[in-house]
């Protein structure tokens, strides 16, 4: 199964727009795809997202070939500290894999 990502580091228009003075840098994303992964066994996308003013609502986006994104909750990793987590509903393991994570700062 090929996996393919594409990481989102700059800010919605909504988001601009609600962003405090001075708070003009998006949350930075540092991310290392996952090689090849056959359908057993879990596959968990991990990635560290940092900003000055904290951040909240880190999300991972994955389809199959074609499908509809579903949106999962990255959780933060135990003793990593910026550093968040997701798996991959198991579903979505038979086959090539598209994803992007997001995440907000705390200003908006």
């Amino acid at each position: 199964m090929a996996v393919a990502s594409l990481l989102l580091t700059t800010p919605s228009a909504a988001a601009k727009r609600k962003a405090k003075k001075g708070d003009v840098a998006a949350p930075v994303i540092t991310h290392t795809p996952p090689p090849q992964h056959g359908a057993a066994g879990p596959l968990i996308i991990e990635a560290t997202i940092v900003d000055d003013s904290g951040v909240f609502d880190p999300t991972l986006l994955v389809r199959g070939q074609g499908g509809t994104f579903e949106r999962v909750a990255m959780k933060p990793v135990d003793g990593k500290e910026d550093t968040f987590a997701a798996e991959v509903p198991a579903a979505l393991l038979g086959g090539d894999l598209e994803y992007l994570i997001e995440a907000y700062d705390e200003n908006g």
